[in-house]
């Protein structure tokens, strides 16, 4: 879709979560959150605070991804995203690849 793309994964008690991202310059970019190879949400946007939401089906446990992209739009694929992972009330870090 877009020019740049960006890739975040976490293991939180043996469960994949990852976040897909497909960073345009032109245009809007979309994040996606995947769950053990499930996608199950996605957001299109290019400034501001994007929420993707899920929930871990066996433990039924909520997920939830805060985007914060870089606040100049067209530089949201040279400078970076930043993600926030919470799953069940606490936080988890991201690997970026």
């Amino acid at each position: 879709m877009g020019m740049f793309s960006d890739h975040a994964l976490a293991n939180v008690e043996g469960h994949l979560i990852e976040v897909e991202a497909h960073l345009s310059i032109l245009g809007s970019n979309e994040y996606s959150l995947i769950i053990d190879n499930k996608r199950v949400d996605t957001v299109k946007g290019e400034l501001g605070r994007m929420t993707l939401r899920g929930v871990i089906e066996e433990s039924q446990q909520p997920v939830l991804v805060t985007i914060r992209p870089n606040p100049v739009g067209w530089l949201v694929g040279l400078l970076g995203v930043k993600y926030a992972l919470n799953v069940g009330g606490q936080e988890y870090p991201f690997q970026k690849l």
